[in-house]
């Protein structure tokens, strides 16, 4: 999985040197807010369904999102992420990402917590300043509690 994280953050470093195209993001008009929901899967444990809130200004955007995970047993989760979107071409966005999360699974035996840091890289598009899909990958990396290699999402985004 490090592998796949390295190549497509490779990927992504230079295909953004490349592109000089304008980004095209959800509410062109600077500052925004938007709420959505998602669906995914955490590596080597479960299926996870959440919401998340996003904030922004111009290509700066942060995501909160919480997280239920429905697999061996309950778990729920929260992660922060921050990302600067890239424009490829007209409403598509490819963006890198850094964060933390914070999850609880009464499945795991000894140490029912992890805290970790989140490094991936995503995709998006926005059908219009108010509607977008998005895909996203999050490998991460274990500070404290189980091991949870990676996070695989898929969602959709509206502004208000």
């Amino acid at each position: 999985m490090k592998k796949i994280v390295l190549a497509l953050a490779i990927i992504l470093a230079s295909t953004t040197i490349m592109s000089a195209q304008k980004v095209h993001k959800l509410n062109d008009g600077g500052s925004f807010g938007a709420i959505g929901a998602h669906i995914g899967y955490v590596g080597g444990w479960s299926t996870t369904v959440g919401l998340h809130g996003d904030f922004g200004a111009n290509e700066f955007r942060g995501r909160l999102g919480l997280d239920l995970m429905v697999g061996n047993d309950f778990g729920i989760g929260g992660n922060l992420a921050f990302h600067y979107l890239f424009g490829i071409v007209d409403g598509l966005n490819i963006y890198p990402i850094a964060g933390v999360d914070l999850s609880y699974n009464n499945y795991w035996s000894s140490n029912n917590i992890h805290f970790g840091l989140d490094l991936g890289a995503g995709i998006e598009y926005n059908f219009t300043k108010e509607w977008a899909i998005f895909t996203d990958c999050k490998y991460d990396i274990t500070l404290a509690g189980h091991d949870l290699p990676y996070r695989a999402y898929f969602g959709v985004t509206r502004t208000f």
